[in-house]
């Protein structure tokens, strides 16, 4: 199932890479932290719909250790408007929906237990760009719905170099 998602996503940020110019799609990851003390990796992309609106696709993938040892993969789909961009910083509100997979690692490894949940993402976040490929962001979040937590990410943003035509 993961598999199939992560190559959903794949072929989407690909499909979006042939159809436009690259100087609009930016990919990168970094780590978080959520309220359900889990601990994970970041991996995004970002593809401007507009000068100030843009979708970002993600999954967030790590250990969770609220109610034992479990797993955490989050999968997102979500949007953020520009509402400040002055020279190398950019600041954006962001929402959007997320599915949530835990799966319970305390049972044998013949009895896992998956739990699926969607809910509702909103929060903001902040980038600077210190050089003209490379952006540091930072975003706080919460989600709502099954599996509810609030989430901190910080990380960077490449964005490939493009050739004049």
């Amino acid at each position: 199932m993961k598999r199939k998602v992560f190559l959903l996503l794949l072929g989407l940020v690909i499909g979006l890479s042939a159809s436009q110019s690259m100087a609009q799609l930016r990919f990168g990851g970094g780590i978080n932290f959520g309220s359900y003390y889990h601990l994970g990796i970041d991996i995004r992309g970002e593809y401007n719909l507009t000068d100030d609106l843009i979708l970002a696709p993600k999954v967030d993938i790590g250990p969770s250790f609220k109610y034992g040892f479990s797993y955490l993969t989050e999968i997102c789909a979500h949007v953020h408007y520009l509402v400040y961009k002055e020279d190398v910083i950019a600041v954006y509100p962001l929402a959007g929906l997320t599915l949530k997979n835990y799966f319970d690692l305390d049972t044998s490894p013949f009895d896992v237990d998956l739990n699926f949940g969607f809910g509702f993402s909103f929060g903001g976040g902040v980038q600077f760009e210190f050089t003209d490929t490379m952006t540091a962001f930072g975003e706080a979040r919460y989600t709502t719905g099954n599996y509810h937590q609030g989430m901190l990410t910080a990380g960077i943003i490449y964005t490939p170099e493009t050739r004049e035509q």
